[in-house]
């Protein structure tokens, strides 16, 4: 279930339509659960340029939270965030990048600890190979990734220009 506000274009014009049971053009819709779209709808489903504000429908990883709260602006297509677009959480976290089938496949994620990873991504978590992650430290590591770790073989930049490749902790 939903509510549908008008659709109000960029000129001021109103261009919401519900078509063949379908919401059509722009849109401003807010969800039972709390979540709020306004962007470009086609057959039913966000398509095209858009904001999701997420109340309660993406999961939570961290213990004691059952969703998360965050603002994604970008592209949909049939419903998932796909193209370019960047995601806002709550707790500060920042992702700008590529997403693929409502999941980030490639850009750059700025962390609450004040990490910056940037590489692809598999699942939805950090994969790949030539990732870099910044420490707050400003030590530079540059790998590969699997699942969300790195591998135990890389090298390490440090800020005073020293290099380390190999096996590290």
């Amino acid at each position: 279930m939903f509510a549908i506000e008008q659709g109000i274009e960029e000129s001021g014009q109103d261009t919401g339509s519900i078509v063949h049971s379908r919401l059509q053009n722009m849109c401003s819709v807010m969800f039972v659960n709390g979540d709020k779209f306004l962007g470009i709808y086609k057959d039913g489903r966000p398509n095209g340029k858009g904001t999701m504000f997420y109340k309660n429908s993406l999961r939570s990883g961290a213990s004691g939270a059952s969703y998360e709260l965050a603002k994604y602006s970008g592209h949909f297509m049939q419903g998932k965030r796909e193209g370019q677009g960047s995601m806002v959480w709550d707790d500060g976290t920042i992702f700008e990048g590529t997403w693929k089938n409502d999941e980030r496949s490639y850009g750059r994620l700025i962390m609450n600890n004040g990490c910056v990873y940037t590489g692809h991504f598999k699942n939805d978590k950090i994969h790949g190979p030539s990732g870099q992650l910044l420490l707050p430290n400003n030590i530079i590591f540059e790998g590969d990734f699997i699942l969300g770790k790195n591998v135990p073989i890389g090298m390490l930049l440090y800020p005073n220009g020293s290099i380390y490749f190999g096996q590290h902790d």
